[in-house]
């Protein structure tokens, strides 16, 4: 496994008497896009904003680049780059004039506005005032303001809320891209798993302030629990004829069905043939396999751990 970039300990914030972020304990890989999943409300604005240093945990600690946040907050933020909830610009200045004032903040050279302009696509519409812009053009110019440090973590909090088909799919691309092209550590927040899984390397879900699952994003698509149904003449016989062969399998007289755990073709082609010589017949071979969505809603609705 790559190096941690970030990794927190018990990390937690409590308001009242509440929990909005209990024990948290994230591990994010360099060169990783790491999905912070969740349902609205769970605690993922309020971890990112711990991350950041925006606000201050009740108990707990932040690693980001193997040093303590709290003792180097401003060496670690220069490296960090950030979009949290929406962007914000001066709607009668240009995207140019916008990133000339970050820039300025910041203290990193001139051509660095025009080499982000590039990689958010909107060089060719620099010099329109940023009010005239499309809700999407509007965040990528928030990322553009983000990479303007170059930096080597980027954080987004849900970078695709209100975007419109077309858009979530642009931004997609574009984190894509960075991690690619620029071996960027992205971590980015979402409600959406659809996103998620079309983007991210690693995942972590959050549920009511807590992490219930943290991996590889083929790990969760593991838990889809796949398996093989068979619609068949005689679900009894074909039960006995496949326990005989030690083929574990569920049966129901009620819709003449076979459910099967094992879904390689090879498999699959040995039993229907072993079926079809001992006279049974096969009428239909269906894949079943969970949606991502519904292992997601799963686990979020019990809030169980996996």
């Amino acid at each position: 496994m790559s190096e941690q970039i970030i990794s927190t300990y018990q990390l937690s914030k409590k308001y009242k008497h509440t929990y909005s972020v209990k024990n948290l304990e994230l591990n994010v890989h360099r060169g990783e896009i790491y999905g912070f999943l969740g349902p609205n409300g769970a605690g993922k604005t309020t971890t990112i904003r711990m991350l950041l240093g925006l606000i201050r945990p009740t108990k707990g600690s932040v690693r980001i680049f193997d040093k303590e946040l709290n003792k180097n907050r401003m060496a670690v933020l220069k490296q960090i780059g950030s979009l949290v909830e929406s962007p914000s610009y001066y709607g009668k200045l240009t995207a140019v004039e916008n990133l000339e004032i970050v820039r300025r903040i910041l203290n990193v050279d001139k051509k660095n506005i025009d080499d982000v302009l590039r990689i958010v696509r909107l060089d060719k519409v620099k010099d329109r005032l940023v009010k005239e812009y499309s809700l999407g053009m509007k965040q990528r110019l928030g990322i553009a303001m983000a990479l303007l440090g170059h930096p080597q973590l980027l954080i987004l909090d849900e970078p695709t809320n209100g975007l419109d088909p077309s858009g979530i799919q642009e931004m997609r691309e574009l984190i894509k891209q960075l991690a690619r092209e620029r071996e960027m550590t992205i971590l980015v927040s979402s409600h959406m798993l659809s996103e998620v899984d079309q983007m991210a390397t690693e995942v972590g879900i959050i549920h009511k302030g807590e992490l219930i699952f943290q991996d590889r994003m083929e790990v969760l698509r593991q838990k889809s629990n796949e398996s093989v149904k068979m619609r068949v003449s005689n679900p009894e016989k074909t039960a006995k004829i496949l326990s005989d062969h030690e083929v574990v399998t569920d049966f129901s007289n009620q819709d003449h069905t076979v459910t099967l755990a094992k879904v390689e073709d090879s498999f699959i082609g040995y039993v229907n043939d072993l079926l079809v010589r001992n006279h049974v017949q096969v009428y239909r071979i269906e894949e079943n396999k969970k949606s991502l969505e519904t292992i997601f809603l799963e686990l979020t609705q019990r809030g169980d751990s996996l």
